[in-house]
């Protein structure tokens, strides 16, 4: 899949979706983004901090729109910052 973004309450959960390594699923994305936040404040360089706030904030603008989980493509995020994306993705991870 590429360039798909589900959006308004798409319940993921009932759908056939790609694994593998280049996708993360997140089953309860308020929780993750809410997880990652919290560790993405405790964050040391100010720019990188930024990046990753900006990242968790426009995926929490899909959860507002009413998507609960998410399907996020990892090549994608690592493509646009490689350490934040990386490190935003592995946080989202360790919250499911």
């Amino acid at each position: 899949m590429c360039d798909v973004a589900f959006r308004s309450g798409i319940d993921l959960s009932q759908q056939v979706l790609p694994g593998g390594d280049d996708y993360v699923y997140v089953p309860d994305a308020a929780n993750a983004i809410e997880r990652a936040r919290s560790a993405v404040d405790c964050w040391t360089d100010p720019i990188e901090r930024d990046n990753a706030q900006n990242m968790l904030a426009s995926l929490s603008r899909d959860v507002d729109g009413g998507q609960r989980q998410l399907l996020l493509r990892v090549s994608l995020y690592q493509r646009s910052r490689p350490v934040v994306g990386t490190a935003v993705l592995d946080l989202l991870r360790a919250a499911v």
